[in-house]
């Protein structure tokens, strides 16, 4: 079953770029660039599924204040 959905995805990609090759230079930009937004939507939709759990507000806070620290230390090292 596998093995046909991954042909029948491969049998469309040939046929949309026999399509594509078949349009006019203006058509076909226009279809390449909705093609990109639509690769960087999903793109971005599938960081946004696998992105870490939230932190708490209270981790959040800890960890601005230790990076501030930081700084501030480096700063003072530098003068």
């Amino acid at each position: 079953m596998m093995e046909k959905s991954f042909a029948a995805i491969i049998l469309i990609m040939c046929l949309a770029m026999l399509l594509r090759m078949m349009l006019r230079p203006r058509q076909r930009a226009r279809v390449d660039r909705a093609a990109q937004r639509s690769w960087w939507w999903c793109r971005d939709a599938f960081a946004r599924l696998r992105r870490r759990p939230r932190i708490s507000s209270a981790d959040a806070q800890r960890q601005a204040r230790e990076a501030i620290e930081r700084a501030a230390r480096r700063k003072k090292n530098l003068h």
